[in-house]
């Protein structure tokens, strides 16, 4: 100690008993003992840096020697105990006590002496105490886990008062942490948690009867001060302007018992969810910001105990209650802190399954959320995620639809489609009243009659025609063909269409074989095409069909206003960006051993042209200094600026049908997801929910016979197969699980082929006599199909 005076001073400031103060004096000299004081010329034999044979011994040797130490201290006598001067054993260096619980708010949680004393009714009465004074008040709770070195800090000003008299005031605290951290010792606060909630010995073995007696009696004791507490807040929430209360908010978050089915703890959780949903939008902000700190795994178990709230709400209501408003609301802070942190969790874990599972009357939602739109106006979308305005934060306009993150990508389909049939529905209703005001006739649907020999100059002219009708329910026809379009058409439409749009004769887009993906030219400047096949992925989507065609996840960025970077490249062009790498991470002179200016060389029809990517470009080299700001320059040039009239024209034609409030729900990932269905061919799960007409079951010689075929087809002939039964070779983005699939017997001859009603996705199946059979002609009919011919 500094001083016996002023050790004196502190003791004067305890109010434990006596036998509670061994846990002090243990506590300094197990510090002592493992930590040292400090001092290197330390002489005291019970302190590390002044005896050195200490380091040999284990933690439990030093623990009891401490504690056999500290017993020494007190002499039985009378009715008391008599304390003898314990500073002889103690370093002069400042070492402090285990705290008193006035002082524990400046000193944090001591964990050594509390586990030397393990379960004794001293260690007990002691934890009872301590759990009671930290959460008897906001202040308490918010001072109690520090991190050490907002624990030192505090420790100098609790010196500095002792001599001086100088109180620990809120604002001598902000003008020496200020606001840019929490300074919450997240470690200590698990380590609390865990003592008490964990029914078990560290080595997984089990509690005692008496150690789960002293857990039930400390876990029921935070439980009644977590509901006064939690009481507290609700009463006062409206005066809690302090950033510092958001220690509070991240302590309490970290509570392992929320994942108990307790209705108390349910109760609890709730009312700290309302809570949390009456900060002021500058505290919610700065909250989402100290929680994106949290380490990783604490994280995900926020995460999951808030998924766990709205599962089990579901599970037990069938209905969206203010409670789930309560709890998806915090969630919307965690996704935003999510996306603040340099490591983020997959966007994926904020899916919520009872949600998604058809639990939730999605249509009710999107009414509900489409009325919120009409009275509020559409929300802006930044970078996939919903930002919410107060309008929206109000369970009178509460919609799932308004916090996107937890509807996965076929809930927001759904979404997307109920949106499309509600706009196809009122287009069909204005036009019909027109028809009536004007007496003149308009088209209900948009009839494509295309040839399939002139197929693109077809369909540019019948669209350019009928722009207005774009959102009408569509139809196809192929010139001079039977056939009416109940699904199996408009598959074929677009496979084809799009197959001879990204033709490189048409010379519309680049092709990258190592990433097989295609990319705007810059050197096709028809505006006309590229807007056309806008629009065509606009009605593929808008009509639920899924496209074959694979554009870089850059493209899904841009459409969802996110610009472009490095990252993206090794997506499209992995041979590039791995240039691009190398020059940001070489070591030496850059300007000598690259040799590169701000320009960038392209072809242009077999003709090599020089492209300043700055102003004189050419003539400004690449340094060590300069070579981050030349590579953002060439992803700019190649993803937006080359491209910008070509992209603009495809935007427009893809806006014109699908843009709109449903659209901007989507991540990149996820608009992907929807544009091009799932990249997984599980065949398995296909055969698991295939239905079977008369003459066929799953047991059946043909059919076993049929999916040792199909399975073991190649992915092109799997591809072929698809289009064959579905008319299209997409996979729905749920997998093929959710394909309705039915294959019905056709005869006996084994001359005939399989066919098939695309539009029902029937597969007709004669009963072939062998597998042998079987597989070649199903080869023969899926390799040659288009049309309703053999091509």
């Amino acid at each position: 100690m500094e001083s016996k005076t002023q050790y004196n001073h502190i003791k004067k400031q305890l109010t434990l008993s006596p036998r509670e103060k061994i846990i002090l004096l243990i506590q300094v000299l197990f510090r002592q003992m493992t930590k040292g004081c400090g001092d290197k010329n330390c002489k005291n034999e019970w302190c590390i840096e002044g005896n050195e044979t200490l380091k040999s011994k284990t933690k439990l040797e030093i623990a009891t020697k401490a504690k056999e130490i500290a017993l020494g201290y007190f002499i039985q006598g009378g009715e008391g105990e008599e304390e003898k001067d314990e500073t002889k054993d103690m370093c002069k260096k400042w070492n402090p006590l285990l705290p008193t619980l006035s002082e524990l708010k400046y000193t944090g949680i001591q964990w050594e002496a509390i586990n030397a004393l393990k379960n004794t009714k001293v260690a007990t009465s002691y934890l009872e105490k301590l759990i009671r004074f930290i959460f008897r008040s906001t202040d308490n709770l918010t001072q109690c886990f520090l991190t050490h070195t907002s624990i030192e800090e505090q420790k100098e000003k609790w010196k500095q008062s002792l001599t001086s008299g100088m109180t620990i005031t809120k604002q001598h605290q902000e003008e020496e942490e200020g606001y840019s951290v929490a300074g919450i010792d997240i470690n200590q606060v698990n380590e609390f948690y865990k003592y008490i909630f964990i029914m078990k010995n560290k080595d997984g073995s089990d509690l005692s009867t008496d150690e789960r007696d002293i857990k039930n009696k400390l876990k029921e004791t935070l439980l009644d001060a977590l509901k006064e507490l939690l009481m507290t807040i609700k009463n006062e929430s409206a005066s809690y302007g302090d950033p510092v209360i958001l220690r509070m908010y991240i302590i309490l978050l970290l509570c392992t018992q929320w994942n108990e089915h307790e209705m108390m703890a349910g109760k609890m959780f709730l009312e700290l969810l309302k809570s949390l949903f009456h900060l002021n939008s500058t505290l919610r902000n700065k909250l989402s910001t100290l929680l994106a700190r949290i380490e990783n795994d604490l994280f995900k178990q926020m995460l999951e105990r808030l998924q766990q709230f709205i599962t089990l709400r579901i599970f037990t209501n069938y209905v969206i209650d203010e409670h789930i408003f309560h709890a998806v609301d915090t969630m919307d802070l965690m996704n935003k802190a999510n996306n603040q942190r340099q490591y983020p969790r997959p966007y994926q874990e904020f899916y919520n399954d009872a949600i998604n599972d058809d639990l939730v009357n999605m249509k009710d939602e999107v009414v509900q959320w489409k009325r919120s739109i009409t009275q509020f106006g559409q929300q802006n979308n930044i970078n996939g995620i919903q930002q919410h305005e107060n309008a929206f934060r109000n369970y009178k306009h509460f919609s799932l639809i308004n916090y996107p993150f937890i509807l996965d990508p076929t809930s927001k389909t759904k979404v997307l489609r109920y949106d499309a049939t509600i706009q196809q529905h009122d287009q069909i209703r204005n036009m019909l009243l027109t028809q009536v005001f004007s007496r003149t006739r308009e088209p209900t649907i948009l009839k494509l009659v295309v040839r399939r020999e002139h197929l693109i100059e077809d369909t540019m002219n019948q669209i350019q025609k009928n722009e207005k009708y774009l959102k009408n329910p569509l139809q196809v026809v192929f010139s001079g063909e039977e056939g009416v379009d109940q699904g199996g058409l408009r598959k074929e439409f677009f496979l084809m269409i799009l197959r001879k749009l990204i033709d490189p004769a048409y010379a519309m887009f680049t092709y990258n074989h190592k990433s097989q993906t295609f990319w705007f030219s810059s050197n096709n400047s028809d505006i006309y095409n590229f807007k056309l096949i806008g629009t065509i992925i606009g009605l593929g989507l808008y009509n639920k069909v899924i496209l074959d065609i694979h554009f870089p996840m850059v493209l899904y960025k841009r459409l969802c206003g996110i610009e472009p970077t490095l990252e993206d490249m090794k997506d499209h062009d992995p041979d590039y960006y791995k240039g691009l790498k190398y020059l940001l991470e070489a070591e030496g002179d850059i300007e000598d051993d690259f040799g590169l200016t701000f320009s960038i060389e392209k072809e242009n029809f077999g003709k090599i042209e020089t492209i300043d990517l700055i102003e004189d470009g050419s003539n400004v080299p690449i340094t060590a200094y300069n070579r981050k700001d030349y590579v953002d320059a060439v992803i700019r040039y190649k993803y937006v600026t080359s491209i910008q009239h070509q992209f603009d024209a495809f935007y427009k034609g893809f806006n014109d049908v699908i843009g709109g409030a449903a659209i901007q729900l989507f991540r990149p990932e996820e608009l992907e997801l929807l544009v091009c269905g799932s990249p997984v061919w599980d065949f398995d799960a296909l055969e698991k929910n295939t239905k079977y007409g008369e003459g066929y079951s799953k047991n059946h010689p043909v059919i076993k016979n049929f999916w040792r075929v199909v399975k073991s087809f190649d992915d092109e002939h799997k591809k072929h197969f698809l289009a064959f039964c579905t008319g299209s070779d997409r996979v729905p983005i749920r997998g093929l699980g959710q394909l309705i699939f039915v294959i019905v017997k056709n005869g006996t001859e084994d001359h005939r082929l399989p066919t098939a009603h695309t539009c029902f996705n029937h597969l007709l199946l004669p009963e072939y006599s062998t597998e042998e059979v079987l597989k070649e002609r199903l080869t023969t009919a899926i390799s040659n199909y288009e049309g309703f011919g053999m091509k």
